[in-house]
């Protein structure tokens, strides 16, 4: 694995159930995996500031629920996977549709067979901010997102194509980030630029 010293980007393969179930809830929030017979999830993340872009695969039918932590994109690169949430229900299909997750949402992520996913987590601190910034007044609280999203055009069109980017050029990009950020900071000692990937949600 590529500590976040070295790279923006980290990989993680795994094999067993409940250390996939931890490593996901670090990244989405409570998630149970429900798996039968063997298992790999493989996946390379990587850290964007207040986003975070994942792209994996699992290689055998899994379900996992899940209370969101994050605000969530999720899309496919490949297979055909579907969200329930709320009594509604939706398909997550490479150019056709994908499926939006609000903080607190309680979700199952479902797929039939082996799946290439694209995901895409956003702080909601950091949403909230940028809504304010729209509107001239934060929300009290996390909105929450019509969990149905559109395919192949404006917005997930673009977002799909943004993900597709190689670990690399987005790794390259956070280095980016991060080098504006150190050089634009004045502070002495600022929790987001004295980190080597960052993450929190300090504001320089």
């Amino acid at each position: 694995m590529v500590g976040p010293s070295q790279s923006a980007t980290h990989r993680v393969d795994i094999s067993d159930a409940a250390t996939a179930a931890t490593r996901l809830s670090a990244l989405y929030g409570e998630v149970r995996v429900s798996v039968e017979g063997p298992f790999q999830w493989r996946a390379a993340i990587t850290a964007l500031g207040h986003v975070t872009v994942v792209q994996g695969s699992v290689s055998a039918p899994v379900v996992l629920d899940v209370r969101a932590g994050s605000y969530v994109i999720h899309l496919s690169r490949g297979g055909v996977a579907v969200v329930a949430a709320g009594g509604a229900s939706v398909p997550v299909a490479a150019g056709q549709s994908g499926a939006l997750a609000s903080p607190g949402r309680r979700l199952r992520w479902a797929s039939s067979s082996a799946f290439q996913g694209l995901t895409v987590r956003i702080a909601p601190a950091y949403l909230r901010s940028q809504l304010a910034a729209l509107t001239g007044e934060e929300p009290r609280s996390d909105p929450e997102i019509a969990l149905a999203l559109a395919g192949g055009g404006a917005p997930a069109g673009v977002i799909e194509r943004f993900c597709r980017s190689s670990p690399a050029s987005l790794s390259m990009l956070a280095a980016s980030r991060t080098r504006a950020w150190r050089t634009a900071c004045k502070r002495p000692s600022c929790a987001r630029c004295s980190s080597p990937s960052p993450t929190t949600t300090a504001t320089c």
